[in-house]
């Protein structure tokens, strides 16, 4: 939560102990987003068809990316990331993104209509 926050907001948090409405959690980043109720499963669902639509590889490497990459230095995290991008270029799933990119298509992975 700290490094999420920063550490003065958090210490205020956790000093006070302040309860805080949906907007207030966004602002200090504790949630990404915020709808009205009425408004939940069309935004849910709109989320997931955004995941969905990337390739399930790419996805699975940037979850891991984002939980490994805070606890490195400078010189581990460039040449992992740089590691990482290129296996993922040349895997089957990044050749068939690239191939449906080029041909304005939907890539196999996509959820067909």
């Amino acid at each position: 939560m700290i490094r999420k926050m920063g550490e003065g907001k958090a210490r205020e948090l956790f000093i006070t102990g302040e309860r805080m409405t949906a907007e207030r959690a966004h602002e200090v980043g504790l949630v990404n987003h915020v709808v009205d109720d009425d408004a939940l499963d069309a935004a849910v669902a709109h989320l997931v068809e955004t995941i969905l639509s990337s390739g399930p590889e790419a996805v699975a490497m940037a979850k891991k990316l984002v939980s490994e990459v805070p606890a490195m230095t400078p010189e581990q995290f460039k040449p992992y990331t740089a590691e990482m991008i290129a296996r993922l270029r040349i895997s089957d799933e990044g050749q068939e993104g690239m191939d449906a990119f080029l041909n304005k298509r939907p890539p196999r992975w996509a959820k067909k209509e």
